[in-house]
């Protein structure tokens, strides 16, 4: 911006910016964050309609700069997707990647006036992508129409989804531009549907150390109750009735609850993704409630 409008200027509409957006941090690193806004309403150059997108491009160069480090992923995991997980994946972006889309070669004006680049040719818009693919920010111009794609990407959508909202635009090129600028750090697949983890009656303890925690919720608790009984031959708990005769034949005659007996317990540690479950749980047993661990979560997308 200083070498558009010149040294003396920009330091005369620098007092101006600063009484009108003073800082509201002490640290340099967001001073003049209110620039773009500022120039767009700044009258004296009304006319350089290109000066608010070179300032963006600039506070996207800083901010990519104090983003933070994410690990970027091999292309060979992209590759060794099959086709339709890819589409259905999302690519996540890297902390230290902007996107800046303009109705002006703010590119080529910045490249300009500050790398020795020749002028642009034609005042035609420009998509800019700035990321950090080693130590310092670099801006780099998108293929026409692959501005939309990677703003889809950026607001999680999946690959597909990505293509059918962009005009056409070469895919082939926007992929390479990501991958070798580092930009992108993971791919998220979506996770399976929580119907399909249900479990039914005659499945074997094997396939409940393979499960998630919230594919079981507690109002499965009678089917594993089920389950458990047809694995391990311990009969079904007393009825009330039952239980009560045999109260008050002990001696310990409680009409309302059941008689305390030894239950046995499966114990599966909550590092192996189940919690504890009984055996059985009648519905009057007393602590009978299906408990799991607080420290678990539901059930995320998977990474690669």
């Amino acid at each position: 911006v200083r070498a558009l409008v010149g040294e003396e200027f920009f330091t005369a509409m620098a007092q101006v910016h600063l009484r009108a957006y003073p800082p509201r941090s002490p640290l340099l690193m967001f001073y003049g964050e209110d620039m773009p806004q500022f120039l767009r309403d700044f009258a004296p150059v009304s006319h350089l309609g290109y000066l608010p997108d070179v300032a963006r491009l600039e506070l996207c160069l800083r901010r990519v700069y104090h983003a933070a480090d994410a690990a970027p992923v091999a292309v060979d995991v992209l590759q060794a997707l099959p086709p339709d997980r890819l589409m259905a994946a999302r690519l996540v972006l890297a902390p230290a990647v902007r996107l800046l889309r303009s109705d002006w070669p703010v590119h080529a004006i910045w490249a300009a006036n500050t790398r020795a680049a020749p002028p642009p040719r034609e005042m035609r818009g420009e998509d800019v992508l700035v990321a950090r693919p080693a130590y310092d920010p670099l801006p780099i111009v998108l293929p026409e129409g692959a501005g939309a794609f990677v703003d889809a990407l950026a607001k999680g959508e999946t690959l597909a989804e990505a293509i059918d909202i962009s005009p056409e635009f070469d895919l082939t090129a926007t992929l390479g531009i990501l991958l070798s600028a580092n930009a992108i750090t993971r791919i998220q697949e979506e996770a399976a549907p929580a119907k399909s983890l249900l479990v039914p009656m005659t499945r074997s303890p094997a396939t409940f150390s393979r499960m998630a925690p919230a594919a079981l919720p507690t109002l499965a608790r009678r089917a594993l109750r089920a389950s458990f009984w047809s694995i391990s031959g311990t009969p079904p708990a007393p009825s009330l009735a039952t239980a009560r005769s045999a109260s008050c034949s002990l001696g310990r005659c409680r009409p309302d609850l059941p008689p305390r007996r030894s239950r046995p317990r499966a114990t599966i540690s909550a590092s192996s993704g189940l919690f504890n479950a009984p055996w059985f749980l009648p519905e009057r047993w007393p602590n009978s409630s299906f408990t799991r661990p607080a420290d678990l979560g539901s059930p995320s997308p998977g990474t690669l």
